[in-house]
């Protein structure tokens, strides 16, 4: 795109999708489009409805986004941390970094490593009563 494109096609959309590699299947980026498009008041004097305006691809953003993490573990986020994990993608094949990030982790993540810390130390504990109940059993040894 160019600084004087002022819409957006369904097929540049669905090609952007593909080449960021979102799991997002064509026929839902097609619905995503249209949702995102609003109110077409005269489809027949123009092409509106099959060009978007650049806020509306903002929309757009937020439903792939959605439709990519719907069948995920991150299914119940935040939408704002959704968007702020997948914004750096969504930029990339323009060579743009975000300006601003919020840098938090998503509650799965959170809680995954919290519980893989508790498996750890549980491992660690019952490996450190091992090792204390084969030191006592030394101790009992060199008493007999």
């Amino acid at each position: 795109m160019h600084s004087k494109k002022k819409f957006v096609t369904l097929a540049e959309c669905t090609q952007y999708v593909a080449k960021i590699g979102l799991s997002v299947s064509e026929m839902v980026v097609g619905s995503c489009f249209f949702e995102s498009i609003t109110m077409c008041a005269d489809t027949v004097k123009g092409r509106r409805c099959e060009e978007m305006w650049p806020w509306e691809f903002v929309v757009f953003m937020c439903r792939i986004t959605y439709e990519h993490y719907r069948t995920t573990s991150y299914h119940n986020e935040s939408m704002y941390l959704k968007m702020d994990r997948l914004l750096p993608t969504w930029l990339a094949p323009i060579d743009i970094l975000p300006t601003f990030s919020y840098k938090e982790e998503f509650n799965y993540d959170k809680k995954k490593a919290r519980k893989q810390m508790l498996k750890a130390g549980m491992d660690i504990s019952e490996h450190s009563s091992d090792e204390d109940s084969s030191s006592s059993d030394n101790v009992d040894q060199g008493t007999q």
